[in-house]
């Protein structure tokens, strides 16, 4: 990034691109927090491994933020991560890559960038631990609750989403309805997998998807399954069944 001599002259008199402290030892002098945003502002504050304190330039809009921890450690062994947080106090949501967290790292990879906030603090913990992965958080989600999931969504932007295993009973999430569509997402579990839908009068609900029509739906990659007649429905109970066959 290039700076003018003016805006070098003013970062350098506010401390800004002051020069860590002699003793990288030290509990100040161990983190520094790097604040970049427009108009080719840039901020370093120092810190401890665990400490919070206002950045170099608090108030000022950011975009972006890098940690230099000096391979530092968590509790866990992982890379010490830090966080910052907005006017409100509220912690800023980061992203690097494919990763979305409300924490940072180092590891050698670069900025984490975030839209144009004031950052009102900087915080740094041995006790952050970097958040799951989706694909981590989702086979968590299937040991729980089975490899499937039933997408339940209505006209009135109600949706709800279950998991569910392949030979399994258990009532929707959140709601009864009034739904018009479900979609069958089979995850980890085999393609050929089948649901039905019980209503509330304990009635199988008959369902539409293109030409074909049937009381029990699969997944297919093709889309949702909607209610016969475009008429809405309230389910009671969401029922799972190696032994379902598709009537097509």
């Amino acid at each position: 990034m290039q700076f003018s001599t003016a805006l070098l002259g003013l970062l350098a008199a506010s401390g800004a691109l002051a020069a860590p402290a002699a003793d990288a030892s030290s509990a100040n002098s161990q983190v520094t927090v790097i604040l970049r945003g427009p108009s080719e502002l840039a901020t370093q504050t120092q810190l401890g491994k665990n400490e919070q304190k206002r950045p170099i330039g608090a108030g000022s809009d950011f975009t972006s933020v890098e940690l230099a921890a000096h391979k530092l450690k968590n509790d866990k062994g992982q890379d010490l991560r830090c966080r910052v947080f907005d006017a409100r106090g509220r912690p800023i949501t980061v992203t690097r890559g494919a990763n979305v967290d409300t924490t940072f790292s180092d590891a050698g990879k670069g900025e984490w960038t975030f839209k144009k906030t004031v950052v009102s603090k900087v915080q740094c913990s041995t006790a952050f631990v970097a958040a799951p992965k989706k694909r981590d958080v989702e086979m968590i989600e299937e040991r729980a609750n089975g490899p499937l999931r039933v997408t339940l969504s209505g006209p009135s932007e109600l949706a709800t989403q279950t998991g569910i295993g392949e030979k399994d009973a258990k009532a929707p999430v959140g709601s009864r309805g009034p739904y018009n569509q479900v979609t069958l997402n089979v995850g980890s579990g085999r393609k050929e997998a089948r649901c039905q839908l019980i209503d509330t009068q304990n009635k199988v609900i008959t369902l539409v998807r293109g030409a074909n029509v049937d009381v029990t739906f699969g997944d297919a990659g093709k889309g949702p399954w909607k209610a016969q007649n475009g008429k809405t429905f309230n389910v009671k109970e969401i029922k799972c069944d190696p032994s379902f066959k598709s009537r097509n």
